[in-house]
């Protein structure tokens, strides 16, 4: 506790006056003459006691009002935060952060989150003086928000905040509010935060603002002022997969859903539907049990090749910005695939073209390889080659990362390929070796083998091979087919987005009857049907990132334009790299929904653009908690402010001067003083 004006603690010393007259008692007592005193002795000892008593509460009460009167006009107080003493005295610079996240939409008890968070600030405003200056800033996060103003502009900004999409981690909102504040070196600073102390986005970093790299424990005065933030149960849409990497036109699909929520109670047969291209497509329920996210299929059947654009919509209240997931997605007409040789295996190539004469398949030979010839194909087979080069290794590597499919099938006969190997798969020289042998065992559980037999026989008859490779496997290996050997016959390495399947067997009719096997047709269609892995298109607002696509682009500008033409296209930075562009999304780009991206009236790809689902959990912390988190992280200058708008500004009064304690003072003297009143005063007994 510290006073105001400590020299006035020198008037204490009046306290002596009431102790000297006590002891001095100058009361003189008359001498009156009484014939018999014996049965009186008693109350006279009685009446004596209580009179001692009585002049001792009296002197007792008039201490305690000189007390309370010299201490009252020392005005005693607490100090402020340790951050706000020290500070300049050239006025006070505030930050104020206002939280107009989508979950600052919610109803409170007094009303939405986010009018009731301005109103406080508001108050908070008023309390200060005509030359302080003030920082407002929220969840945009924009440069206007970066300089301070006076107290009527900063008012103003208040009304105009309006709900935002983005969402900042507590750590950022901070550090802005740091570096706004930084200079002001000459006033008091100190920083309030109007949020719903929302969990997934309030994670407390170790240094306070203003503290020094070494000190977590100082830094300036923050007050956390919390909205009333409900925890009632919320579902959303997390996230959406297909069950295969490639879409082909009319052929059947399964979309994956997951969706999840912070229910503590079940419920099901909730309603979900799927939506493409503006049409309902499929429609499924789901259920929902506590304590774990919830997987849904939609099946539906792909229509005709092109793009598409897809959201998924579940009905859940109150909060409904995360109920609907945007996507998009290409639907393919065929498989693109092309033999790459030298001319040799002529056998392996005929039964290859048989394989792809399906009408889902697009297949092509080609002798003396030109790089270009890959740009628009999906599965490149390499076969009857005796020398592998380097180089055809560099391309097919960039082939398979852009998310292409290589498959490699070697020839005996080969006079030295390890430069190929090792520049596409990493892997040592391998060895030839020639001995009767056979497959013995298949991944069957591996999409390439799944459902290729309605039932896997006990023991079935599988593939044989009289020329085999012994090669060293790599950690990224998956043997998907094993010789009785203990080699490998079929491997698979991801490359980048792409994958590369390497037989290790001479695959021509005279030494194996692999390709007069029932296995030959499912492998090579499996193999061309997930020959590309289309990806599902969705981003996230606000999240940085570049959104890569398989496409080729000239120098005209690309355009984002919303699907429903409720806004103007945005022109989104971009650069092209070996067969792909790589998109930067625009910040300008401010609402969910579906878009096209086009060039010169062409569509290259749809995508959609979903909210950012850390805003979908509303639990909060309660400000007991909250307050508990800051006093453990050793933020000694924070505080957390469960007040209302009639309340707030009496905290901000406490928060820059300190609490008062004179009229608690005053309070003491004039209590003290009607005790000795009361003492004194003298009462008449009722006949």
């Amino acid at each position: 506790m510290e006073f105001v004006h400590p020299e006035i603690l020198w008037g204490l010393g009046a306290l002596a006056i009431p102790i000297i007259v006590h002891l001095l008692n100058f009361r003189r007592y008359k001498r009156v003459a009484f014939s018999h005193v014996a049965f009186l002795q008693q109350v006279e000892r009685q009446t004596r006691s209580t009179q001692r008593l009585k002049h001792l509460l009296v002197l007792l009460a008039r201490l305690l009002a000189i007390t309370g009167l010299v201490l009252a006009f020392a005005q005693p107080f607490t100090p402020p935060p340790a951050g706000l003493q020290g500070e300049g005295t050239n006025g006070a610079a505030i930050s104020l952060f206002l939280d107009n996240s989508l979950s600052m939409e919610a109803e409170g008890e007094r009303g939405p989150l986010l009018a009731t968070a301005r109103d406080k600030a508001a108050t908070i405003i008023e309390q200060y003086g005509e030359t302080d200056r003030f920082h407002v800033f929220t969840q945009s996060f924009s440069g206007r928000d970066q300089r301070l103003l006076t107290r009527e502009q900063a008012l103003e900004r208040l009304r105009e905040i309006e709900i935002v999409p983005d969402v900042h981690p507590l750590d950022a909102v901070l550090n802005r509010a740091e570096e706004a504040l930084a200079n002001e070196t000459d006033r008091r600073r100190s920083l309030y935060l109007f949020t719903d102390l929302q969990r997934n986005t309030h994670a407390l970093p170790e240094r306070a603002p203003g503290a020094p790299d070494s000190a977590a424990t100082a830094g300036w005065p923050v007050a956390f002022v919390p909205s009333e933030a409900g925890g009632f149960p919320n579902v959303w849409v997390d996230s959406v997969w297909f069950d295969s990497p490639m879409r082909l036109a009319g052929a059947p699909a399964a979309l994956h859903v997951r969706l999840d929520h912070n229910a503590s109670s079940g419920a099901d047969g909730l309603p979900i539907r799927l939506e493409i291209d503006g049409r309902r497509t499929a429609i499924g329920t789901f259920n929902v049990v506590p304590g774990m996210p919830t997987d849904t299929v939609l099946r539906f059947t792909h229509g005709a090749p092109g793009w598409r654009a897809a959201q998924v919509v579940i009905d859940d209240a109150p909060v409904q910005f995360d109920d609907t997931y945007h996507f998009g997605f290409e639907v393919a007409e065929a498989t693109r695939a092309i033999g790459l040789t030298e001319g040799q295996a002529p056998e392996v190539g005929a039964a290859l073209s048989k394989v792809y004469q399906a009408d889902e398949v697009t297949w092509e030979i080609t002798e003396g390889f030109e790089p270009e010839r890959l740009a628009d194909q999906d599965l490149a087979v390499v076969y009857g080659y005796k020398r592998l080069t380097s180089g055809l290794a560099a391309e097919l590597r960039a082939f398979a990362e852009r998310g292409g499919t290589v498959v490699v099938v070697p020839d005996s006969g080969d006079t030295g390929s390890a430069d190929f190997y090792a520049g596409l798969l990493g892997a040592s020289p391998a060895v030839w070796q020639s001995a009767d042998n056979r497959v013995s065992s298949l991944r069957w559980e591996h999409p390439l083998f799944e459902g290729v037999f309605g039932k896997v026989p006990e023991r079935p008859d599988l593939p044989r091979a009289r020329c085999t490779r012994a090669v060293s496997l790599q950690p990224r290996d998956e043997v998907l087919a094993t010789l009785q050997s203990g080699d490998p016959f079929l491997t698979a390495s991801q490359v980048g987005a792409g994958v590369v399947f390497a037989f290790h067997a001479d695959l021509d009719p005279e030494r194996s009857n692999f390709t007069r096997h029932a296995l030959w047709v499912p492998t090579w269609l499996r193999l061309a049907e997930r020959a590309r892995a289309t990806p599902i298109h969705a981003v996230t607002l606000g999240a940085s990132g570049v959104w890569r696509l398989r496409q080729e682009v000239t120098e005209a500008p690309l355009k984002l334009e919303p699907m429903d033409g409720s806004s103007a296209p945005l022109l989104p930075p971009f650069a092209q790299v070996r067969g792909a562009v790589e998109v930067q999304l625009p910040s300008a780009l401010r609402a969910a929904g579906n878009y096209k991206l086009t060039q010169d009236g062409r569509i290259l790809a749809t995508v959609g653009v979903n909210h950012d689902r850390r805003e979908s959990n509303p639990e909060p912390y309660s400000a007991s908690e909250w307050q508990d988190a800051l006093r453990e992280a050793g933020w000694e200058a924070a505080s957390v402010w469960d007040a209302t708008e009639a309340t707030v500004g009496s905290l901000v009064t406490r928060f820059e001067r300190g609490q008062p304690h004179w009229r608690l003072m005053l309070a003491l003297a004039l209590a003290a003083l009607l005790f000795e009143i009361l003492l004194l005063r003298p009462w008449k007994k009722n006949s």
